[in-house]
C-alpha cells in the first residue's frame, strides 16, 4: 500500500531566566500524573476528486465523522512544577492525543495538495488514517498578585506542538506541471513530510482561590499564534479545576480542559490547513515534596 504524512512542528522561545530573582528560598517540587477524557473535533481542507464531468468541489474532510477516527479518548498527562517561593516557579507538562482508524468505502474519493504534489486518496477503498498531535509546554511564572485566599499570576515560556497527519491505502500521487496543466501520475514515497520551527510567543494567565484550608479553584488560560511567511499557528489552552489536599503532600485535581489547534500551511508549493479541537474532564494526582 502507498501512504502519505504530514508533519507540522510549532516551536516557542522561552524566556530568559534572568527574570528570575538572584537570591531565591528553596521551595516545593511538585509532580503530577492523571488523565484527559477528551472529546476531539477534527477536519482536513481537501476537495472531492475529479468526476466525470471534470468538476470538483472543496469540501472539508471531517475525522471522525468521515474517516471514523475515535471521537473520545482518555489521554495521558503528565507535569512537574518547581516553586522557588511563594511567587516564583517554572514548570513543566505533557499531553500526547494519538489516534488510528481503518475504514472501507467510508468516503468519496478526495484530494489535497502538498509540497507542490497533489495526493487522490481513494476513499472507497481500505483507507488506513492516523491524526497525532503531542503538546508539551515549558515556562516561568510570576505570581504578581499573592493574598491571603486570592492569587493571581501570569506566565511567559514555550509551546512544543508535534503534529502528524497520515493516510495509507489506494493513494496516488501527482506532480504539478510548470504550466499548471494536468499532472504526471508519480509513485508516492513511504513518507512525505514537513517539519516547521518558529519563535513562538506563549504568555498565561492564572487566577487560585483558597476555598477552605483543603479546598482552592484553579484557572489558567494560555495563547500563542504566529504567521512566517505564509504558514500560520494558533493554540488556545484553557483550564479550570477544583483542588482537593489530602495532606501536606498529596492533592487530587477535577477540571475541564479544553485546546484549539490550527495549523494552516498555504505555501505556493502545497497546502495544509488543519483545525483540532479536544476538549473534557481531566483527573490529576499530585505529590508535593
Amino acid at each position: 500500500m502507498n501512504s502519505v504524512v504530514c508533519k507540522g512542528c510549532f516551536v516557542a522561545v522561552l524566556v530568559p531566566l534572568f527574570l528570575l530573582p538572584v537570591a531565591v528560598n528553596a521551595g516545593d517540587f511538585t509532580i503530577e500524573v492523571g488523565g484527559f477524557y477528551a472529546k476531539t473535533d477534527s477536519s482536513l481542507n481537501a476537495r472531492s476528486a475529479v468526476d466525470e464531468l471534470q468538476q470538483q468541489v472543496d469540501l472539508r474532510l471531517d475525522f471522525e465523522r468521515d474517516l471514523e477516527l475515535k471521537e473520545e479518548e482518555l489521554l495521558p498527562y503528565f507535569k512537574i512544577n518547581y516553586a522557588f517561593n511563594d511567587r516564583h516557579y517554572v514548570y513543566f507538562d505533557y499531553i500526547r492525543l494519538h489516534r488510528q482508524s481503518t475504514t472501507t468505502g467510508s468516503v468519496e474519493p478526495f484530494e489535497f495538495d502538498y509540497e507542490n504534489e497533489t495526493y487522490i486518496v481513494d476513499g472507497n477503498a481500505e483507507l488506513s488514517s492516523s491524526m497525532n498531535v503531542d503538546i508539551s509546554r515549558i515556562g516561568y511564572g510570576y505570581k504578581f498578585y499573592n493574598g491571603e485566599r486570592l492569587d493571581f499570576g501570569i506566565s511567559i515560556g514555550l509551546h512544543v506542538m508535534y503534529f502528524e497527519l497520515g493516510f495509507e491505502g489506494q493513494i496516488e500521487v501527482c506532480d504539478k506541471r510548470e504550466n499548471n496543466v494536468g499532472c504526471a501520475q508519480t509513485d508516492p514515497d513511504n513518507s512525505v513530510f514537513s517539519d516547521v520551527t518558529a519563535p513562538l510567543p506563549d504568555i498565561g494567565l492564572s487566577a487560585d482561590y483558597q476555598l477552605t484550608e483543603n479546598w482552592s479553584i484553579n484557572t489558567h488560560a494560555h495563547y500563542f499564534k504566529i504567521k512566517i511567511d505564509n504558514i500560520e499557528g494558533q493554540l488556545v489552552d484553557l483550564h479550570a479545576g477544583v483542588k482537593y489536599n489530602f495532606s501536606d503532600t498529596w492533592h487530587t485535581d477535577l477540571g475541564w480542559r479544553y485546546y484549539e489547534v490550527t495549523v494552516d500551511d498555504n505555501r505556493d508549493n502545497g497546502g495544509l490547513n488543519v483545525e483540532y479541537q479536544f476538549q473534557g474532564p481531566m483527573l490529576i494526582l499530585g505529590a508535593t515534596f
